[in-house]
């Protein structure tokens, strides 16, 4: 009996979680549709508007994690094999973030060493953990945002560094075992827990995915990589 008031209690929270979610995107977009209007007239509102709809963002992602976990625990989440065309993911990313970056005056480069790279992933997997890892670094950066790709040892590495203070030293350290979320850290790690096991739900023989976070040694700014063999 009560197993059974578990998971219906378990199932009326995802429900209200996705409700909650498509009812703040909308909210979301609605507020950045405000913005274009208000950038000439009164571009300190259309800043303040933009750091309301990034804040909405980082919500939202937080939500999409809440449901992907719940997903995850009932096996009800699975990667797809898509070949993806590299190019054109970076470019769909980068095109959600246009209005932010604008308006925020953030400077935002893609390096892809080899343009006409494929690769094999769940697309919209991969899309989720780079829109959450951006939106937080839009947040935290200075003025610059670069995206850049590459191949090692068998790994395709998709990497976004800004020029802001970098990962807290914990938060770091916290990512190394990949293995549960710590409350100890001043932060839930919700974010970096699930983009952690939908890295490593991307298997190709005895390859798995997987995060690492760190901080540039000139500028200090930080630097995540997402690797998918």
């Amino acid at each position: 009996m009560n197993d059974h008031n578990n998971l219906d209690l378990a199932l009326i929270m995802a429900s209200i979680v996705h409700d909650v979610k498509n009812s703040l995107g909308l909210i979301q977009h609605q507020v950045e549709s405000m913005v274009p209007q208000l950038h000439d007239k009164n571009p300190e509102i259309a800043v303040q508007l933009q750091q309301l709809s990034l804040e909405a963002g980082r919500i939202n992602h937080g939500l999409i994690h809440m449901l992907g976990l719940y997903r995850l625990k009932e096996g009800m989440l699975s990667p797809c094999d898509d070949e993806c065309f590299l190019m054109d993911v970076l470019d769909d990313v980068r095109t959600k973030f246009i209005s932010s970056l604008e308006v925020l005056k953030i400077e935002f480069t893609v390096d892809q060493h080899d343009p006409d790279m494929i690769w094999n992933f769940d697309q919209t997997m991969v899309d989720g953990i780079l829109s959450n890892v951006i939106t937080n670094a839009i947040r935290y950066t200075k003025s610059k945002l670069m995206l850049s790709t590459y191949e090692e040892n068998g790994y395709l590495v998709i990497q976004i560094k800004d020029d802001g203070d970098g990962y807290p030293e914990n938060m770091i350290q916290y990512v190394q075992p990949q293995t549960q979320m710590n409350y100890q850290t001043g932060s839930t790690g919700l974010g970096l827990y699930f983009s952690s096991q939908i890295a490593q739900m991307h298997q190709v023989g005895d390859k798995r995915g997987y995060i690492e976070l760190s901080n540039d040694k000139q500028t200090g700014g930080a630097i995540f990589r997402l690797f998918l063999p």
